[in-house]
Formats: C-alpha cells, structure tokens, sequence
C-alpha cells in the first residue's frame, strides 16, 4: 500500500519533499533477493562467525573435532571397503583413493543439514526483527567452508605419507568445489522453507542424504562400477563432478568423466539452486506464522 503523501494526512505540517518516503510492495524476483543480501553481508558475515564459534569453542576438544572426525570416518571406510570388502581400486592406496571424495561429499551433507534446520533453529530471531531470511540458510552453506580447508589440509599430509606429489590441478579444486556450493545452496535453501512448513523434511532428509552417498562416487570410481548405458542417466547427480573432479585434482589425473556427463552435473546443480531458490521465495513470506 502506497502513502500518497504526508501532507494530505497532515495538512497543517510543512514537509520537506526531500524527506517523503514512499512505501511499496518489494519486487519479489531473485535479482532483488541477492541484492538485499549483499547490502546485509556484514550480518552474514557475523552469523557464519556465530556458527563457527558454537562449534569449536564451546567445545572440550575445539577444532580438534575437525581433524579427528575425518579421520575415524576415514578410518572406518578403509577397514570396512577395502580391507574386508575388497572394494579398493588396484594400483592404489584405497586412502589416497577415498578421502579427496570423501571431504566434498562431507561439505555437502554438512551445510545442506545445516542449512535445512536454519530457520526453525533460529525461530526466536525471525519473528522479533527483519532481515533477508535467506541469509540463515546461506550462512550455514559458508560456515562448513572450514571443515573443508581442514581437509584440505588432511589430503596434503596423506599426499606426503604416499609419497603422492601434488600437481598443478589442484588449482582446479574450487572449480570443483563450486558445483557442491551450488547444489547445497539450492538444497538449503527449499529444505529449509519446507521444514519450517512441514517437519516431515527432519525426518526425511537423513534418509535422502544417505542414499544420496551411495549413489556418488565416494567409495567408487563411475567408469569403474557403473554401466555405459547408465552413466548419463548417473550424470543427473551434481557430486559426481564435484567428487570425481576433486580425486582428479589430488591424484594429479585427467577427470573419469565424459565432458558430456560433466556439462550434465553442472548444469543439474544450477537447477537445483534455481528451483531451491523459487522455493523459498514462494514459501518464506508466510514461514513466521508457521514455524
């Protein structure tokens, strides 16, 4: 509702037009949503500070957790697939093989979760004051950025233990890394709006993110395991490229993938930003009454 001018309601008042401000209904477009974001980055910023803080220094062990969480699931996958199931690729330490996989698909879990419980979480903040509501869910997509460069870290000293020399296609980890931003933001960003409406998601989304693991090529090589016939179809999973792009870059080896199947993930994770995106702005307006 517009107000057509303040001296129509105060007659007697003397107002400088300078000074009138017109109040309209906001553009409802996701141009205007990322804009409205920026200019609150300063508030993303101390959220994703929020974040890291709660899980590291209100913690006995603090960023040790980073360290050792990763290694025992490591750990676990070595003795579990390979020692005793074989699964390991011939010629190649199944560690060395594993955990480039393994610390992308962790980022991916990690913020989508994350990011799925963000607004019914922080319920208290949503209805006392306003801000982009968009910028809790992304918040929680960034945060996880740092249990990442610790395992990066992990990858170079695994690298030296298999006397691995690393190679100029580790500077081609963030394009790999982007695509699995990409698809955990679409993925935060809908599942979060959709829990607040329906906690059906809480119950639902861990179930979806384990049978999401084992159709991505962390324990597995694609080329290896899966059929010709079914690899484009296999392509629709976004981790494929980010997984298997990720192994390239510490292996130091051409991708496994066809640039077909390649162009196929990337592209399935911009939809699912775009879709995630819709999501939100069509469910956030009402999620205050609701949650």
């Amino acid at each position: 509702m517009e107000i057509e001018s303040k001296e129509s309601c105060f007659p007697e008042a003397h107002f400088d037009p300078g000074h009138i401000r017109v109040i309209g209904p906001k553009r409802n477009n996701m141009i205007g949503r990322v804009k409205e974001s920026i200019r609150w980055r300063d508030l993303l910023w101390m959220l994703v500070q929020r974040d890291i803080k709660v899980r590291y220094r209100q913690t006995l062990f603090g960023v040790v957790w980073a360290v050792a969480v990763p290694l025992l699931t490591l750990m676990v996958y070595w003795v579990v697939f390979d020692k005793l199931g074989r699964m390991g690729p011939d010629g190649m330490p199944y560690p060395l093989f594993l955990f480039p996989a393994m610390i992308v698909w962790g980022y991916f879990t990690s913020s989508t979760g994350r990011a799925a419980n963000a607004l019914t979480k922080d319920s208290t903040i949503l209805s006392k004051v306003y801000f982009p509501r968009m910028l809790l869910p992304i918040a929680n997509i960034v945060s996880p950025l740092v249990d990442f460069a610790f395992g990066l870290g992990i990858l170079l000293v695994i690298l030296a233990l298999y006397q691995h020399p690393p190679t100029w296609r580790l500077v081609l980890i963030p394009a790999y890394l982007s695509v699995a931003i990409v698809a955990a933001t679409g993925m935060g960003l809908g599942l979060s709006v959709m829990n607040a409406h329906f906690r059906d998601v809480h119950h639902f989304l861990p179930v979806m993110l384990h049978l999401w693991f084992f159709c991505s090529p962390v324990l597995y090589g694609t080329m290896d395991m899966i059929p010709e016939r079914y690899q484009l179809l296999y392509a629709i999973n976004p981790m494929v490229l980010a997984c298997e792009g990720l192994r390239s870059c510490a292996l130091g080896q051409p991708i496994s993938i066809t640039p077909t199947m390649m162009l196929i993930s990337a592209t399935s994770a911009a939809v699912l930003l775009v879709a995630g995106s819709l999501t939100f702005m069509r469910l956030e307006q009402t999620v205050t009454d609701v949650i």
